[in-house]
């Protein structure tokens, strides 16, 4: 479920802006690149967050619609949601890694992301080890409620990571880069999430007895509205721009 996501939001965006960047780069257009980069970053971010938010939050309902029948009992359900909450929490690192590694194979070094790759992989191992024996020890040890959330996790927070330390060593091979436009989307971006976060939860308390399918749909539409509404509201530029540029395509098509 959220690599589905992430192919949608980050890996088709990280591989339509690589050309561009690779022109870029080639014509020396450092401008041009930069602002290329940017603007690809602030979109996946701005998709991404509530989308890894909106994940965790309908879980329960989202993985109950659409597997929960025949030998799919409540109890694996619950499994999967409790898994999904903490691979969702790494969607805005996974989508920033798809942007930022095609950053730098446009730069024409492809070993920088390889070797903190390798390096995120071997981290996600350590703290698969640790995350486990932690979810163990608090008590979560049961089949819905299992120890493997650690595993989940750690590869959220080594992904997390390794975007992060892409991020500050593209910065030091690009000392222009000004980093204050994708950390505004960042910023007002979470704040957005969290106030749809909020509304989605109340929603989710008071429609208890109601069908999971329902209780999804209308989720989903006030996941999307809300956090519109809040993006708008604390002037998100990607509010606007990004349906502009969606819209645009369709009418191209």
């Amino acid at each position: 479920l959220m690599f589905t996501v992430l192919g949608i939001l980050g890996q088709s965006l990280g591989t339509a802006v690589f050309p561009t960047l690779s022109t870029q780069y080639a014509k020396n257009d450092t401008d041009g690149f930069q602002r290329t980069f940017s603007g690809a970053l602030r979109n996946v971010l701005f998709l991404s967050i509530p989308a890894g938010l909106g994940l965790a939050i309908l879980s329960q309902p989202i993985v109950t619609v659409l597997f929960e029948r025949g030998k799919w009992t409540s109890a694996g359900t619950s499994a999967t949601a409790w898994a999904l909450v903490f691979y969702s929490i790494g969607l805005m690192g996974h989508t920033a890694l798809e942007i930022l590694s095609r950053t730098f194979y446009a730069l024409h070094n492809t070993w920088t992301p390889v070797i903190i790759g390798g390096l995120a992989m071997f981290l996600n191992i350590i703290l698969s080890i640790i995350f486990v024996v932690i979810v163990k020890a608090l008590g979560a040890d049961t089949f819905a409620r299992g120890p493997y959330a650690g595993l989940a996790l750690a590869n959220s927070l080594a992904t997390a990571l390794e975007s992060t330390i892409l991020w500050i060593l593209l910065r030091r091979r690009i000392p222009t880069l000004d980093p204050r436009p994708i950390l505004q989307t960042l910023s007002r971006t979470l704040m957005a999430g969290i106030g749809m976060v909020a509304l989605v939860g109340a929603w989710l308390l008071i429609s208890e007895s109601l069908p999971e399918l329902i209780r999804l749909l209308i989720g989903l539409i006030l996941g999307a509205g809300s956090f519109w509404g809040f993006a708008l509201a604390v002037h998100i530029d990607e509010a606007r721009s990004v349906p502009r540029q969606i819209l645009s395509r369709f009418s191209k098509s």
